[in-house]
């Protein structure tokens, strides 16, 4: 069914008037339906990394991590950077090298890959996403220092928490 505003009245969390289609770097986080963990947990610092906690990935979280990387060979106008997988969620910057194909379809492209390779009985993802347009190199720098030091403030926060896990 097309949308009909008289019948859908869901707000859209896009720029109005953007194309999504233009040449251009957006930073993406996707989060897992209900905010289970799914992808693997954090580990404290120790011998390994004294200085920070750490991200490690389970199978699902690998899978992911996969797909993530393919993307560049479904989209080759397509160039990931800066990105990180966590328990529940997933951030990341990638940038359209040319007017090509629409961030939301390389997304929706993801999801659908990710989601039918893990193959859950419930959902894997929310339903959207979230994206922030990166307008220039010092908001580049300040989201890829964001989503590096994304496991270190998860560890501060949620590492004593008990949350629920899957393999």
């Amino acid at each position: 069914m097309k949308y009909n505003p008289d019948l859908h009245h869901r707000r859209s969390i896009r720029l109005r008037n953007h194309d999504y289609a233009n040449a251009g770097a957006y930073f993406i986080t996707i989060c897992c339906q209900n905010h289970i963990s799914r992808f693997g947990k954090i580990v404290a610092a120790g011998s390994a990394c004294p200085n920070e906690n750490t991200m490690s990935l389970n199978e699902f979280g690998k899978i992911v991590d996969a797909e993530w990387k393919n993307l560049t060979i479904k989209y080759p106008n397509v160039k990931i950077g800066e990105y990180v997988i966590m328990p529940n969620h997933f951030h990341g910057i990638i940038e359209i090298a040319e007017r090509g194909v629409n961030i939301g379809n390389i997304i929706g492209f993801f999801k659908y890959n990710t989601t039918k390779m893990i193959n859950l009985p419930e959902k894997l993802w929310q339903r959207n996403y979230w994206e922030h347009i990166i307008r220039n190199e010092a908001d580049h720098a300040r989201i890829a220092k964001y989503i590096r030091n994304n496991p270190i403030s998860w560890g501060k926060k949620y590492l004593n928490k008990i949350l629920p896990q899957q393999p």
